[in-house]
């Protein structure tokens, strides 16, 4: 998200009940003001999960007026403007119909396009991917775009329950994935994010040469300094993890195991500190059996994951009683 955008959201989230009120009165008067709709973006967002049926409205005009006005602004795109229909109800579908009129309005507009291909990311996912692929084609050298077409490749994957589909959504993404990091020139932060996710597309894809290979070249960038962290730990645990994966597919548990321990073997970062670790390898670990080296990587992961603490703790119990916890979405 834009840092200017999070910054006008953050102040929305300050605002009092009467300067909202304020606010809303000068949008009567100013109703161009884009900045002030923002701002009340992130006041209603702390109602987002209420039932406060005035508050919902509030933004769901809002984000309308945006939609049908000024497609274009960034912070459609982002979840402060995402409406659900199980929730919003018939919202969804004005705000929907208004982008895609947008979009057939301005069909070359890069940003209008990628605001839309968003909005619909979750409910209308065949369409995101539509709006995804033009947003590609029109922008091939931008990787962001191309990791949102990749994502929501990714997402499909994740949705069926059919392997051959599964498969192909992941090889989908991976293809979108391999084309930018071969013909896109990028910094290097960029560079290495990107190599992450290819790595693990490919071992999602059993793509397990194609795998190996990025998750090395991910390690081995990883490992240097860079201006954000020294060394980079996220990208060290993603390697290591793909690279068990990659073990666990040639029959290799020994090695397997020892990428498990290695990739907890870091000094952390944000988000890994917030977020915790990747529960993948070690599910399909425990899944074999491998109880004793999961514990010990439960251990590990302690050292940065400070605030899941307890959720460990949990595992752990769980684990030692011959169970399988329930990892969330970090262990699908």
């Amino acid at each position: 998200m834009p840092v200017d955008i999070q910054e006008l959201i953050n102040q929305g989230e300050r605002l009092s009940d009467a300067e909202a009120r304020q606010l809303e009165e000068h949008l009567r008067r100013n109703p161009d003001d884009v900045k002030a709709r923002v701002k009340l973006l992130g006041y209603y967002w702390k109602f987002s999960l209420d039932s406060q049926q005035a508050a919902a409205k509030a933004r769901q005009s809002h984000i309308l007026w945006l939609a049908q006005n000024r497609p274009e602004e960034p912070v459609l795109g982002t979840p402060y403007a995402m409406l659900h229909p199980p929730v919003d109800g018939e919202a969804f579908h004005r705000v929907r119909d208004a982008l895609l009129q947008q979009v057939q309005k301005n069909p070359g507009n890069v940003r209008i396009l990628a605001n839309a291909r968003d909005f619909l990311s979750v409910h209308d996912r065949p369409k995101a991917v539509e709006l995804a692929k033009r947003v590609w084609s029109l922008a091939p050298h931008n990787p962001e775009h191309a990791e949102s077409l990749a994502h929501l490749y990714e997402m499909e994957a994740r949705n069926t329950d059919n392997a051959t589909a599964r498969k192909r959504h992941y090889q989908q993404a991976l293809a979108v994935l391999e084309s930018t990091l071969n013909r896109v020139r990028m910094d290097h932060i960029t560079y290495v994010n990107l190599l992450r996710s290819t790595a693990d597309i490919a071992a999602r894809a059993e793509e397990w040469r194609k795998a190996q290979r990025y998750a090395q070249d991910l390690l081995r960038l990883a490992s240097k300094p860079t201006f954000v962290f020294e060394p980079d730990a996220d990208g060290i645990h993603a390697a290591h993890t793909v690279l068990g994966k990659v073990a666990l597919g040639r029959g290799d548990i020994e090695a397997a195991k020892n990428h498990l321990l290695d990739s907890a073997r870091v000094e952390g970062s944000p988000v890994l500190s917030s977020f915790g670790p990747d529960f993948t390898l070690a599910r399909a670990l425990l899944e074999r059996g491998e109880r004793q080296t999961v514990l010990e990587y439960l251990s590990l992961c302690e050292r940065f994951w400070v605030c899941g603490r307890d959720r460990l703790a949990k595992y752990r119990h769980i684990i030692e009683r011959g169970g399988m916890p329930d990892f969330g979405f970090k262990g699908e």
